[in-house]
């Protein structure tokens, strides 16, 4: 019984982290970096902050900065859509100051992403107002290992609670008389 209770755990647990990632799998997709682009011609280049949506879906209420200043807004960054703030300083150039972006998803969550690949989702306005903090700081997805892959899911959903089994030949087939 007690392996029961552990593989239903596991398996509420997993369920809690696979929720968790479709939450932030927009968010995931939105970068900001710091890179060199022309500011009015080719021969003058100058730091730059850039934001780059590469969801298949548009991003809302974009905020983009670096360090406490130099921030610019904007409605909308349609999927595939970059922008570029020119002219963000030497602290920028060196490094000093990470370049991040705010902005708001497709399902109407708040993020903050940053250049040195955190990923925060922000209060939303109600929570601002009742003085809640935002949850921890991670780290953006890319900077970490895959999750499980297709197949250790399926053992996991082969394991549900002890009701399925895998057969000689991985197919899961219903277990009798527990």
């Amino acid at each position: 019984m007690s392996g029961r209770v552990a593989t239903l755990r596991d398996l509420r647990q997993q369920a809690a982290r696979d929720i968790d990632q479709r939450r932030r799998d927009q968010a995931a997709h939105v970068f900001a970096w710091a890179d060199q682009r022309p500011m009015y011609d080719a021969d003058d280049v100058r730091p730059a902050a850039c934001l780059r949506n590469t969801s298949r879906q548009p991003i809302y209420h974009i905020k983009l900065g670096w360090g406490a200043s130099g921030q610019q807004s904007w409605p909308v960054l349609l999927p595939d859509g970059e922008h570029v703030v020119r002219g963000a300083g030497s602290s920028v150039a060196d490094g000093t100051a990470a370049v991040w972006a705010e902005f708001q998803d497709a399902a109407g969550i708040c993020w903050r992403t940053t250049s040195l690949g955190e990923l925060t989702e922000m209060p939303s306005q109600t929570d601002q107002k009742a003085g809640q903090a935002p949850e921890t700081v991670r780290e953006h997805p890319a900077a970490r290992p895959d999750p499980p892959g297709l197949a250790e899911l399926a053992v996991l959903a082969n394991t549900e609670g002890g009701r399925r089994s895998s057969g000689p030949t991985g197919a899961a087939r219903p277990i009798s008389g527990s």
